[in-house]
């Protein structure tokens, strides 16, 4: 799970809607997005878009009913609450999530030790108890296993849910964490593929459908993707490289099938024939690839052309 800022139109309307950014020239208009992500399979399970100054622990315990048993759920460390590590204990799901030392003083005194892996007890304090019980939470023993890991942006600091040393040894959580980043990419993809925040209109209800018809589309791209796959497995065979659709050709491809799809005009055998176009476009995996993040600012109308003019 994680969160993203999305910009909208400038309009009292959005102000009072989401609220925004304030800065010299006044209010600029922001929404907070939140998506419950399968990183395996590029699939956005649960996706909501919310107040700019909506808590993203809240909307993160909101996406847990779209959760199964079992289930592990990773995070960035702006998650870390006893309240939220509650919740996950009692519906019976496994968390792995980055924090920060000053967490509690148990943290940092780990921190501060020599241990790199150590199971404890978490000792709330009166306003984590008062926070629970405010979610409605029955205040129980909470379990967690603290880790230092070593990863190449420096050492992180991981609480998690996976006690058994044996089944899920520490040297493992520096690529289970990694598997993070997709979601990163996800956001990327929404907004400088799909451009999310190059809405259709003005109103509260075109950024909610715009939004969340970005988010259908990912996931029928994404499943075109896995489907597809099947095409090329055995072309790219002999190859010395694995290789992969290219998902800026095949959001192309899905879109403009994808109104017939909605319609059921399409049969069995067009659905096919995109698949296989789809199954051309193929980009190799590069393996152990890192660039340092740099962060650019894409500059594009906030509406689209023939809205703007019309």
């Amino acid at each position: 799970m994680d969160g993203s800022k999305y910009s909208l139109p400038n309009t009292p309307d959005m102000i009072k809607e989401f609220g925004g950014q304030d800065n010299q020239f006044g209010c600029k208009p922001m929404a907070l997005g939140s998506c419950l992500y399968d990183v395996y399979q590029g699939l956005v399970l649960d996706a909501k878009i919310a107040h700019y100054n909506s808590s993203e622990r809240d909307l993160a315990f909101e996406h847990l009913q779209h959760t199964s048993e079992n289930d592990l759920i990773l995070y960035d460390r702006g998650y870390s609450a006893f309240w939220l590590a509650l919740a996950h204990i009692i519906a019976k799901r496994n968390f792995c999530m980055r924090i920060r030392s000053n967490f509690n003083k148990q943290t940092a005194a780990f921190e501060k030790s020599s241990k790199r892996d150590a199971v404890i007890t978490l000792n709330p304090n009166a306003e984590m108890i008062a926070q629970a019980k405010e979610k409605g939470l029955s205040i129980q023993a909470v379990k967690v296993r603290l880790l230092k890991v070593k990863t190449t942006k420096g050492e992180y600091l991981l609480m998690t849910t996976l006690l058994d040393k044996t089944h899920y040894p520490r040297k493992d959580f520096a690529d289970l964490y990694h598997l993070r980043w997709q979601i990163e990419e996800a956001y990327k993809t929404q907004k400088c593929r799909f451009e999310v925040e190059n809405f259709s209109g003005e109103s509260i209800l075109s950024v909610q459908q715009d939004y969340h018809a970005c988010m259908l589309n990912h996931v029928l791209t994404a499943i075109s993707c896995y489907y597809a796959q099947g095409y090329i497995n055995q072309r790219v065979s002999k190859r010395k490289r694995a290789y992969k659709i290219n998902f800026s050709k095949a959001i192309s491809s899905v879109k403009d099938i994808l109104v017939n799809v909605l319609n059921d005009y399409l049969m069995d055998l067009d659905i096919r024939q995109c698949l296989q176009t789809i199954s051309k476009n193929l980009t190799p995996i590069r393996t152990g690839r890192s660039f340092e993040r740099i962060k650019v600012r894409c500059r594009r109308p906030m509406l689209r052309k023939g809205y703007r003019y019309a």
